[in-house]
């Protein structure tokens, strides 16, 4: 996938209990578009901005993985 070819773009700030639904995102074909880290007093942070063509996102997106979630866990992440 170009970068031209981004249909979908998600922007997650996740901390390292998260960061599998990035991990999963970029395993199902998603692009990495940036990264930047976070940090205050108690916690570290990173912010993802994931990027997927047509195809890619109708195949797994955040809605999917919050889903599954729910279904798991009762909550989203």
């Amino acid at each position: 996938m170009d970068y031209d070819d981004i249909y979908q773009v998600e922007s997650l700030l996740v901390s390292n209990d998260e960061e599998k639904y990035v991990n999963d995102l970029l395993k199902s074909g998603w692009k990495l578009i940036s990264v930047a880290q976070y940090k205050d007093e108690y916690n570290e942070y990173g912010k993802y901005v994931l990027g997927a063509d047509k195809e890619t996102f109708e195949k797994r997106n955040l809605k999917m993985i919050e889903d599954e979630e729910v279904k798991k866990n009762g909550y989203p992440f």
